[in-house]
């Protein structure tokens, strides 16, 4: 079954999207989310085949999740849904090797048709990476990891691929990191390493590094002498509207709210870990 993942912010247009027969073409719709963000935090912690997705959406649209898709190098095809107004913006994702653009308003056979042409696609790539997945099975926990000299085959140490990836992210939230960054400096895929943390930890590599972020920008928050870009500058968040949508998600309140009245997060579980990230990264500093 080829797995489907949709984005619209617009709610008439998702249930819409969820009437069409997708079971019948071998489809499964993994999830329907009305945001960027959540469908950014589903391509970490799970195999997306196929996305559709609004192009205009508050916070992170469709083109920004293109992008992150290109640049993290996931294997997920994707189809936006366009405006005419949005033509010359669409352009854009070309380099972000989006595979179909569908003018709104669109009939369900001509978004059927869309996805049929993307599950092509899946169906070949499976085919051509069949023979690194009995590779993977036959070795079990054993994995392909470089070290001097070279790719070699090794045990994994689950434990100590999460504690470099804690104080990975506690060194460098501030800076432009991603999944894909993590990879080229611990050696691993960055499939694997989305597995690994989110077995060891509950979360997604993006939630605890977006998680990390808040955090540290809270301090900022209080003192109240620094804007909204300032500080989601200061900790690698592009821009204040994309800052204020994942800091709501967060605390569950806006950061203007906050900075009156200090809140905790609404996941103290996840705040207690990025806590725990906080302090070991500081106490090692201070040796």
């Amino acid at each position: 079954m080829i797995k489907l993942l949709i984005a619209d912010d617009e709610d008439i247009i998702r249930r819409g999207l969820l009437t069409i027969g997708w079971e019948e073409i071998g489809v499964h719709v993994v999830a329907d989310v009305d945001n960027g963000l959540d469908a950014i935090e589903i391509l970490q912690s799970d195999i997306i085949d196929i996305l559709l997705a609004d192009i205009r959406m508050p916070g992170i649209d469709g083109l920004g999740i293109a992008r992150f898709i290109c640049e993290e190098e996931l294997c997920t095809e994707v189809i936006l849904l366009s405006g005419y107004s949005d033509f010359e913006y669409a352009r854009s994702g070309i380099k972000y090797n989006v595979m179909r653009y569908i003018l709104k308003p669109s009939s369900p056979e001509e978004i059927i048709n869309a996805v049929k042409q993307a599950c092509k696609q899946v169906d070949k790539r499976r085919k051509a990476d069949m023979r690194l997945r009995l590779l993977e099975a036959e070795l079990g926990k054993r994995q392909l990891v470089m070290d001097n000299d070279g790719i070699v085959l090794g045990e994994i140490e689950h434990s100590s691929i999460v504690d470099s990836f804690f104080e990975y992210i506690a060194k460098n939230y501030t800076k432009p990191i991603s999944l894909s960054t993590l990879s080229e400096e611990l050696h691993f895929s960055t499939i694997y390493l989305s597995k690994v943390i989110k077995k060891a930890t509950g979360y997604t590599f993006l939630e605890i590094l977006n998680a990390m972020r808040i955090h540290n920008a809270t301090y900022k928050l209080r003192e109240g002498k620094y804007t909204l870009d300032d500080i989601s500058e200061s900790v690698c968040i592009n821009g204040a509207r994309y800052f204020c949508q994942v800091f709501k998600k967060y605390y569950g309140v806006t950061p203007s709210s906050y900075r009156k009245a200090p809140c905790i997060p609404v996941d103290t579980k996840l705040a207690y870990l990025v806590q725990s990230i906080h302090n070991i990264h500081y106490e090692a500093s201070d040796h």
